[in-house]
């Protein structure tokens, strides 16, 4: 499967009414968080997932609770460029193999390289 179709396949997606279709947004979307990822190989950036420290009671009510995970997005040079915590794949599983990270990991480096982007234009401005 090809990073398109598998971002097309697995990512969440929304689409901007009159001026694209529901497909075209979806595209859009997989198209985006493909390139982000093939970058983000690119230049060595690397995905740390840890147990976070909140649980699914943090978000819901609930009488048996179970711990969260967190992730780290760091550059090449060990720069962190973005984080996400409060990830739940349920109780007892693990990002290792979910398509859910990857679809994380995609996200956080498209925000990575979105603020890398802005703040370069800034700094020659």
């Amino acid at each position: 499967m090809t990073p398109y179709a598998f971002f097309y396949k697995w990512a969440e997606w929304s689409y901007t009414p009159g001026e694209e279709t529901a497909k075209q947004g979806r595209a859009r979307g997989a198209k985006l968080l493909a390139r982000a990822e093939r970058r983000a190989s690119e230049e060595g950036w690397t995905f740390q997932w840890e147990r976070d420290t909140i649980t699914n009671g943090f978000f819901e009510e609930t009488d048996d609770p179970y711990y969260l995970w967190f992730c780290v997005a760091r550059d090449g040079a060990g720069q962190v460029m973005e984080s996400l915590g409060g990830v739940d794949f349920g109780r007892g599983k693990e990002p290792w193999g979910d398509p859910c990270a990857r679809v994380v990991q995609a996200e956080l480096a498209a925000e990575g390289v979105r603020a890398h982007v802005k703040a370069t234009r800034k700094e020659q401005s």
